[in-house]
This record gives C-alpha cells, structure tokens and sequence, in this order.
C-alpha cells in the first residue's frame, strides 16, 4: 500500500486523527493524534501504513499507551530511535521548534478534559512498556 493509499483507508478512522507527520524509511510510520480517543492520558499513536498495526505512545513520559481494548506493538530498537529524530526534528509549522511541540499541541486541541504543557521531550529511543493500564 502506497502512503497516498494509505491516506486514505478508513475515512472515519482518518477524520478522527489529527496527523503529527511521517517518519522512518520509505515515510512508512504515521505519527498522529486520535480526536476520539477515550484514553483521556495524553499520547499519541503510531500506525504502520503497510501493516496497519497501531502503537500508543505517552507524550509526557517514554511509555507506551496501554489501552484496555488493544494489545500495544512494541516497537523495535531501530523504529524508536527514527521516532526519536522525527519528535526533535524541526515542525512543518514555523509556530513550533519541532514535532514534539506540535503533538503536544494537537492533543491539547482535540482534547480539552487533559492539557498538558510543552516539555522536554522524552527519550523516544528508550520506550518501554508502562506497569499500568491507562484510561
């Protein structure tokens, strides 16, 4: 599936997220923010475009996301370390030093009940699983 059919699979998936960007090789990782999450913990998602597999990720802390309705794909080694560089690389949007700022944003945006402020943005390269399930 290419990234502009990828764009398009599930509307109503699609229109409930608000994208961050594209990283890794081939821009094959989406990074977005889901407007419609029940989770109410700030995070963010990253979906594989290719395999469609989903992975919740904490925006405040490098932990993953754990849902009660999903299992969580661990990512590899090398799939955090390209999320690591694409969260501090610069924003597409002048009005944000970088991708971390703009998620933090677009959470904020979409989901009023659980602001949060723009940190320092956590060390993506080392995620690891969170001891607690989130809701």
């Amino acid at each position: 599936m290419s990234q502009e059919q990828a764009t398009y699979c599930s509307l109503r998936e699609r229109s409930n997220s608000a994208r961050i960007g594209f990283f890794g090789k081939g821009r094959m990782y989406e990074a977005y923010i889901r407007t419609d999450d029940e989770c109410q913990v700030p995070h963010f998602h990253i979906r594989n475009i290719y395999t469609e597999t989903d992975t919740p990720i904490l925006l405040q802390s490098n932990h993953y996301c754990s849902h009660s309705h999903k299992d969580c794909k661990v990512l590899s080694d090398t799939e955090l370390q390209q999320l690591a560089c694409f969260m501090a690389e610069p924003c597409r949007s002048p009005r944000f030093e970088n991708n971390y700022q703009y998620a933090t944003e677009l959470w904020n945006m979409n989901n009023e009940k659980s602001c949060m402020t723009n940190e320092d943005i956590p060390d993506y390269a080392n995620t690891t699983l969170c001891n607690k399930q989130l809701k």
